[in-house]
């Protein structure tokens, strides 16, 4: 977004009820914005899409690749309140086995905007706690938005890529345009380095990602089932 764009926003809801569309499955945020010339914008709050701290404390997706046939599980860790707001810790493992995989350290709220400030290796024990957190959004984005960090020697790019169907297992009725598309990249040539990281995340209004594309899985995950915050 460009300074002199001018936003207003209001949660908007989406359903198909018979003939007549009404309100939605679930909200979707969106500004309405002005340009500099006056031409009028959809700019959206993707802190409300990617949700951390929101309603859902639990999540499980499924292998679009049939030969996958083992759950991955993302629940909520503890939350660390700082001087900038809450980072909250969600734990990627095999909902099986329970064996943890990655732990990775969000933060999402209208003043940060998404930021991820570091991720563990809980396989292996290893650590990356970033100098600068990477800044995956700000308050309210447009799409082909297109934020770069660099910090620890890296230089992460992410992009809102627009607005579109997220059909899931979960939920077959995301099929329109439910849902915001958001890739983060890095410059590195190895995709297992930051991999829990980059790939290509499609994250349904105050629910979170229904579709994972995370290069150290190298498949799409589907959401399957998930747990609201009692």
């Amino acid at each position: 977004m460009t300074i002199g764009e001018r936003c207003t926003c209001k949660a908007i809801l989406h359903r198909l009820v018979g003939l007549i569309s009404v309100v939605a499955l679930f909200p979707a945020v969106v500004c309405g914005c002005q340009n500099n010339f006056g031409i009028s914008v959809s700019a959206y709050e993707l802190y409300n899409y990617f949700n951390a701290d929101g309603k859902v404390e639990r999540w499980e997706y499924q292998s679009l690749d049939e030969s996958i046939d083992w759950v991955l599980e993302i629940t909520k860790g503890s939350i660390d309140v700082v001087e900038e707001g809450q980072i909250v810790e969600l734990v990627h493992g095999d909902a099986g086995t329970e064996l943890p995989l990655w732990m990775v350290r969000w933060m999402n709220d209208p003043y940060n905007g998404v930021r991820i400030y570091g991720f563990v290796d809980l396989v292996n024990g290893s650590e990356t706690e970033f100098e600068t957190p990477v800044q995956v959004a700000v308050g309210s984005s447009l799409p082909g938005d297109t934020i770069r960090t660099t910090t620890d020697g890296f230089t992460f790019t992410s992009r809102f890529e627009g607005i579109g169907g997220c059909e899931t297992i979960a939920v077959p009725g995301w099929r329109d345009e439910h849902c915001a598309i958001v890739t983060i990249s890095d410059d590195d040539d190895d995709l297992a380095t930051n991999g829990i990281l980059t790939g290509t995340y499609t994250l349904a209004g105050r629910y979170g990602p229904a579709l994972l594309e995370l290069d150290a899985y190298q498949t799409t995950w589907s959401l399957s089932d998930y747990t609201l915050v009692e």
